[in-house]
């Protein structure tokens, strides 16, 4: 093969699968400077699941993934093995597109209501979290590179940089942070807020 149907290809490659991160950044590539935080009530420092923890039982499941760590935000004590296995019998293997009734049914499994709101709004993202309402993010670095996340918090600058806090469902502890449309596309987003159980 010539040297110029391997650059082919390899943009080719680059087109569909995409490179890097998808725009999660550690902490320390983040502006110096004072800052202002918001987190979502339950998430500041929880040990978190990791798609690594599921990896003999399951492939591309991020979306899974992340419903599992949402439903540990909402629901102290609940352990999530089980948390897990539930949410992907309904979701499956990745990827997926939409995937917010069946985390709504698996709560309401749990005797949990669950409300959901899409939107691609930066605006709309930032008033739910500051609301305290986590969000599952839907990021694309190529045409089939997808990756779900999930929304706690943000941090904003004096110049008005803002950076969402995420779990990428790859560091268990550690928060990341992302830039909305830098290093890779917010293809959707669903904030996920619950609601008070029907009265008996």
């Amino acid at each position: 093969m010539g040297a110029a149907m391997k650059k082919c290809l390899e943009k080719i490659k680059r087109g569909v699968l995409g490179q890097g991160t998808y725009g999660l950044l550690a902490e320390g590539a983040l502006p110096p400077g004072p800052f202002r935080e918001v987190y979502v009530p339950g998430a500041r420092g929880r040990r978190f699941m990791v798609t690594s923890d599921t990896s003999s039982l399951a492939k591309n499941h991020c979306g899974a993934t992340a419903a599992t760590n949402l439903a540990l935000v909402y629901l102290e004590g609940a352990q999530p093995g089980p948390l897990f296995l539930a949410f992907h019998q309904k979701i499956g293997n990745g990827p997926v597109i939409f995937m917010e009734r069946k985390i709504q049914a698996v709560f309401r499994d749990l005797g949990q209501p669950l409300h959901y709101q899409r939107t691609r709004d930066p605006k709309r993202i930032l008033a739910g979290l500051q609301e305290g309402t986590p969000a599952i993010l839907l990021l694309a670095r190529g045409l089939l590179a997808w990756h779900y996340v999930l929304a706690l918090g943000y941090r904003v600058y004096p110049r008005g940089e803002v950076y969402l806090m995420v779990h990428d469902g790859w560091h268990r502890e550690a928060l990341r942070f992302y830039q909305l449309n830098q290093g890779s596309l917010l293809l959707g987003a669903s904030l996920y807020k619950r609601t008070p159980a029907p009265r008996a």
